[in-house]
């Protein structure tokens, strides 16, 4: 008859296969309580998947982490509202924006007056499930406007729109 039971540990670990592969394992081990005496009972669950799968976000991540933080197009994150919730460090050398002046802002205040209708269209669509990118332009550093297509798009440089 068993009177109780209760988690004793949780390691993760790995085990060598007979074939001499690698198992990534998470070992759970409980303590059961029986009429005469304690046994420990071990449960081994193959993790290996889940670790591989955990290794290619990361490497995911960094690799986008990366490619925002160094590369020369201006990346923003909007909340819902339009509000600035990050900005990529190009955004200095694109528009003489430091990041931190324009997070927490609207991103709306960095669109051409011309441009605002249908720059406000458009997210809302965006909002809706409808991404029809559409250039709009947006303060240079220092040289007036430049045009900016969202979506990836090759940055025309046209200068004093």
């Amino acid at each position: 008859m068993i009177a109780g039971t209760w988690l004793a540990s949780e390691l993760q670990t790995q085990f060598r296969t007979r074939d001499g592969g690698i198992l990534d394992c998470l070992i759970t081990a409980e303590v059961i309580e029986l009429d005469d005496g304690n046994c420990v009972l071990p449960l081994v669950k193959n993790i290996t998947d889940r670790v591989a799968a955990e290794k290619a976000m990361r490497q995911s991540e960094e690799r986008f982490q990366t490619l925002i933080e160094n590369g020369s197009d201006v990346i923003l994150v909007l909340s819902e509202t339009g509000n600035i919730t990050y900005a990529s460090p190009s955004a200095q050398s694109v528009m003489g924006y430091l990041p931190e002046d324009v997070i927490g802002t609207s991103a709306f205040e960095l669109v051409h007056p011309d441009d605002l209708p249908q720059v406000l269209g458009s997210f809302g669509r965006t909002l809706q499930g409808v991404n029809e990118p559409e250039p709009n332009r947006v303060p240079g550093f220092a040289q007036g406007w430049d045009l900016a297509s969202p979506g990836g798009h090759e940055r025309q440089n046209q200068r004093r729109l």
